[in-house]
């Protein structure tokens, strides 16, 4: 049970992260690569496909937002899949293209993310896509009361607030 809980302080954390680099002003959003120690490439490629596996997770709301009039947000889903396709050698496009797509790869995907986040923030009706999706629904800062230092932490991890997200 200590490993599975510290398993899921991490991830919270993590998720805590991101949601904080999502919300505006700031949307310092960098995802996490992995890169080839021996070249220093940076190996954009299995974040793609992990995205991708996220959104076979709720496909309905990736359609949403290719079917909505903000072309911008449904422009970035596609290039997140046509990403996705070179990433699995499944691309249909020109090899130049190819070529290019994966040489600017690792600096368009934080750009497409930001766009999609900000979509499901500001850009489409709640009712055709719920405000909980948003990595961080709110841009307001939240007013409650202040946590205590051994309170359970706001974030939900079950551990002391100075344990967790206090301790920064």
């Amino acid at each position: 049970m200590e490993e599975v809980q510290s398993l899921t302080d991490l991830i919270t954390r993590h998720y805590n992260e991101v949601a904080r680099a999502l919300t505006p002003p700031a949307m310092d959003y960098c995802p996490l690569y992995d890169e080839d120690k021996r070249t220093g490439e940076i190996l954009w490629e299995s974040w793609c496909c992990g995205f991708e596996r996220a959104m076979q997770l709720r496909p309905d709301a990736w359609e949403r937002i290719v079917e909505s009039s903000d072309k911008e947000a449904a422009a970035s889903v596609n290039m997140m899949l046509a990403l996705y396709n070179i990433a699995e050698g499944q691309s249909d496009l020109p090899a130049a293209s190819i070529n290019t797509l994966t040489e600017e790869a690792p600096d368009l995907i934080p750009n497409l993310v930001l766009t999609l986040n900000t979509w499901t923030k500001f850009g489409q009706s709640t009712a055709s896509f719920p405000a909980w999706a948003a990595a961080n629904p709110s841009p307001e800062p939240f007013h409650g009361k202040k946590v205590g230092r051994n309170a359970p932490c706001p974030c939900g991890s079950g551990r002391k607030y100075k344990h967790c997200c206090g301790s920064n």
